[in-house]
């Protein structure tokens, strides 16, 4: 309820600021893109044969933003829509904020999770590890965050009720999450920190739900990120982000979860209309019992001309377990894609 009466607050504020006047120094922008994809998946399941499919869709964005400035503050609202070929929608950002030269203020559904760096020529053929979005912390979400502007600092907090018909046990629950994110340049030198803790608790009036244990009565997850890009020239940067998650579910005697991924991206730029990343990137999950390694090598090349951005890509992903009787499973893909920015 508390998440439709937010999403509810907040249209009806976007749509407020664009009604002010232009008198008000009101100022409305829209940008977007539309790509479509051919690429081509080669599967290799515990050392088996492997399998080839050929896949093309495509994709779009929309983001509208409306913003009034005033004397001291600007105010502003953004909607961030993202659509696929079948006509299926999501709603990623929907929130206000106010900003002074000092402090800013946003309220609202923002995906505030990450500070991963790197991979400026990355396209839409990309599982890149390393961003800072541990699967417990949620992205999008609501979030009530403050941010001082000079200082690099941002501290937020997160509030959310989960209907029993959004949670796959079945139990309606409250989650609660803070956190802190440091981002600021030293020279050559961009680096950022965050760090994340979360708790869900079920909702003790949801019935009979209450009388069964649930990973979400108790949960609680951490994440710690940090992210560090080492500017060599205008065109050049090594990029380095390293993240730990943990989590332990609510249930009695639930193991903690940990992951720890790391990551490395190199980008090039070649001239103002080609450039190139390539991507290394590892993470490991331990469950308690058994340890999953997924590595992930990528490489993309980007070229634009006549505004129009051309991606070609590839990509390695080999799943490996330290368990008895697996084997490796290895995910190779190749693809293009043309992409086009409004």
């Amino acid at each position: 309820m508390l998440k439709k009466l937010l999403k509810g607050c907040l249209t009806a504020a976007m749509v407020t600021a664009m009604a002010v006047s232009v008198s008000a120094e009101t100022t409305l922008k829209w940008s977007g893109n539309a790509a479509a994809t051919l690429e081509q998946t080669t599967t290799v399941v515990d050392g088996g044969d492997g399998v080839t499919v050929m896949d093309m869709y495509s994709s779009g964005d929309l983001d509208l933003k409306a913003s009034v400035a005033g004397d001291q503050w600007t105010g502003m609202a953004k909607i961030e829509m993202d659509f696929n070929a079948a006509g299926v929608s999501a709603v990623d950002d929907l929130y206000v904020e106010m900003q002074s030269d000092a402090l800013t203020i946003m309220f609202g559904e923002n995906d505030i999770i990450g500070i991963g760096q790197g991979g400026d020529y990355l396209g839409e053929i990309d599982n890149t590890l390393g961003w800072g979005d541990g699967d417990e912390i949620p992205g999008e979400d609501g979030w009530l965050q403050v941010s001082l502007n000079e200082v690099g600092l941002k501290v937020f907090l997160g509030l959310n009720h989960v209907d029993p018909d959004d949670d796959a046990t079945g139990d309606a629950y409250d989650r609660t999450a803070f956190g802190v994110t440091f981002a600021k340049s030293f020279g050559m030198i961009d680096l950022g920190f965050q760090y994340v803790s979360l708790s869900t608790k079920r909702d003790e009036n949801n019935g009979s739900a209450v009388a069964e244990e649930s990973k979400y009565d108790g949960l609680t997850a951490t994440e710690m990120a940090l992210a560090v890009t080492a500017n060599i020239s205008e065109k050049m940067a090594v990029s380095f982000n390293y993240v730990a998650d943990a989590y332990t579910a609510g249930t009695d005697g639930a193991d903690e979860v940990k992951t720890t991924t790391m990551a490395l991206f190199f980008d090039m730029g070649l001239s103002d209309t080609m450039g190139f990343t390539v991507h290394y990137g590892q993470e490991s999950e331990d469950d308690g019992a058994v340890v999953t390694t997924q590595t992930v090598l990528h490489g993309t090349l980007k070229v634009t001309t006549g505004g129009v951005d051309h991606y070609v890509a590839y990509e390695s992903i080999k799943d490996a377990s330290d368990a008895d009787g697996d084997d490796d499973d290895t995910t190779s893909t190749f693809g293009y894609t043309m992409k086009v920015g409004f």
